[in-house]
């Protein structure tokens, strides 16, 4: 064997393992299923003026979601993560105070970011998380650390179903307008993130109904998981 074959060789070999050791620190943003199914997700909960009004929606749609939520908003509301839990929604973690997790100076406040969530679900409905989302989709290895030190799953989305534009979301057309946006774009597998936000309600309702006329079942983002075909 020449040297430039071995150095060839070399170079391939590690690649391989450089790869695989980066394909574990990335958020899942969809996941390879053998059937219609989606996760619909909603970040930056549990809030008071629309956490009751979207599980209204969910119950009559008669959906389960996942919410990855805010330790400062459980500690103010308990008894929304307690209903989302009861009626058999997933609860995620999402930071105890939604910050851009790099940023932080100290390892020791990444982990108190996460494990605070970890610890505050668990004593208000009984159950720890298993699902996790940075704030801002942000993440560096000590992120990744804590996460894994923590037991979590990290995911992403594969449709960002939150409206940006400028138009008044009472016009029929531009909810139309954005709901053909955001439906095009949901393939089986697809993780769709949303907010607890105003804008929200007003097609929440419409975008649930039009992707299970297409078909679809909403499930949690563990069930999705677990429905991962190889």
């Amino acid at each position: 064997m020449s040297n430039s074959t071995l150095k060839i060789g070399i170079f391939l070999l590690l690649s391989t393992v450089i790869g695989n050791s980066n394909a574990s620190e990335k958020a899942t943003a969809k996941i390879k299923v053998n059937c219609k199914c989606i996760a619909l997700t909603f970040d930056d909960g549990p809030q008071a003026k629309f956490t009751p009004a979207i599980l209204a929606i969910l119950t009559k749609q008669n959906i389960k979601a996942t919410f990855f939520q805010v330790g400062k908003n459980i500690k103010n509301n308990p008894q929304l993560s307690q209903l989302l839990a009861k009626q058999g929604h997933e609860l995620g973690n999402h930071t105890m105070s939604h910050p851009r997790l790099p940023h932080l100076t100290a390892i020791s406040a990444i982990n108190s970011e996460i494990k605070g969530v970890q610890i505050m679900l668990k004593e208000v409905t009984g159950s720890t998380p298993t699902a996790f989302r940075a704030p801002f989709l942000k993440y560096d290895k000590r992120v990744w650390q804590s996460i894994k030190d923590n037991n979590l799953r990290a995911y992403n989305a594969s449709v960002y179903a939150d409206y940006k534009g400028d138009g008044d979301l009472h016009d029929q057309q531009v909810v139309a307008d954005h709901l053909e946006s955001i439906t095009a774009k949901v393939t089986p597998g697809a993780i769709v993130l949303m907010h607890e936000r105003q804008k929200t309600l007003h097609y929440l309702n419409l975008f649930i109904k039009t992707l299970k006329a297409q078909g679809y079942h909403f499930v949690t983002m563990s069930q999705l998981s677990k429905l991962k075909h190889e």
